[in-house]
């Protein structure tokens, strides 16, 4: 399987180079980067909302990356977004645009009044391209709350799953054909 992780905001290159080099470490495929960064249109911002309409932003990435030839697009933006019945939302996917968004600005430790931590914010964006990829890949939310594929209505429960698949999450990747390289015994 081959994906591409496609910044569409500003990214410094130690966040993009360490969340590819993990996510090599989880899922066996091929990751590719982009070497040009995408601008989030602006009439996909709602202004009286100060955020991006995510539904209309992932249709928007699957047209700009349609020609790439590769399995899974992942975009990547530090922007807010949300769709219609939520607030906001962390990310947004589609199994049949084979298309996944994640927004990482409410990842951001200091998003939340806290200290950068760099770490953290990895491994919250981390989770959050897996959970996202994993809709794409089939998968829908998991009622284990430590599992990666457990909806995230928080940071707080972004934080309490783990970067990783539970066995039940695990064995429907692998029947689909997908190895998770670092499949989850979950804490409880």
């Amino acid at each position: 399987m081959k994906i591409l992780i496609q910044p569409l905001t500003l990214y410094d290159t130690s966040v993009i180079s360490d969340v590819t080099t993990i996510m090599k470490e989880k899922i066996n495929a091929e990751f590719y980067v982009s070497s040009t960064q995408l601008q989030p249109p602006l009439r996909f911002f709602n202004f009286n909302r100060k955020q991006y309409d995510a539904s209309k932003l992932l249709l928007w990435l699957r047209e700009e990356t349609k020609g790439y030839g590769l399995d899974r697009v992942i975009g990547l933006a530090e922007i807010d977004a949300y769709v219609e019945s939520l607030n906001f939302v962390f990310g947004i996917a589609s199994e049949s645009l084979r298309t996944a968004l994640v927004f990482t600005l409410r990842l951001r430790p200091d998003f939340y009044g806290l200290n950068f931590d760099y770490k953290v914010y990895i491994t919250r964006i981390v989770k959050e391209i897996l959970h996202e990829l994993g809709h794409t890949l089939h998968l829908n939310h998991c009622n284990n709350k430590r599992c990666v594929m457990s909806f995230s209505n928080s940071i707080i429960e972004v934080d309490y799953k783990e970067a990783a698949f539970c066995e039940k999450c695990t064995e429907t990747l692998k029947s689909l054909g997908i190895k998770v390289l670092k499949a989850g015994k979950l804490s409880t």
